[in-house]
């Protein structure tokens, strides 16, 4: 029996985990802002722009691309990783950003670049 609990426990949090980031990628992809006192990083392929759209949520942008980061005690989960020529700078914010672990992906783009 707690054995079945704890299952019922981690689909709980599974599926408002995912519900939360899709619901934030939503909200990022619509969201319509300057960035102009956020925080950026250099990288070789352009400058990573960080808008913070609520207080766990994060819509960063590189070379055009919008990547969204939803950040939790759980760990964070990743809505597109952006293009492959800034993957180290944008690990580098992700990890400025939260302490915890990622522990998602969701990948919306069939594009093998992005």
């Amino acid at each position: 029996m707690r054995t079945d609990l704890r299952r019922w426990q981690w689909h709980r949090a599974l599926k408002r985990l995912s519900m939360a980031a899709l619901l934030g990628a939503g909200v990022a992809m619509a969201a319509q802002a300057s960035a102009a006192d956020a925080p950026s990083t250099a990288s070789a392929a352009g400058t990573i722009e960080v808008l913070q759209v609520r207080p766990n949520f994060y819509m960063l942008t590189v070379d055009g691309v919008n990547v969204g980061l939803e950040t939790g005690p759980e760990g964070s989960v990743v809505v597109d990783t952006g293009p492959a020529s800034s993957a180290e700078a944008m690990l580098k914010m992700i990890r400025q950003l939260s302490p915890h672990r990622i522990r998602f992906i969701v990948d919306t783009s069939a594009d093998p670049n992005l």
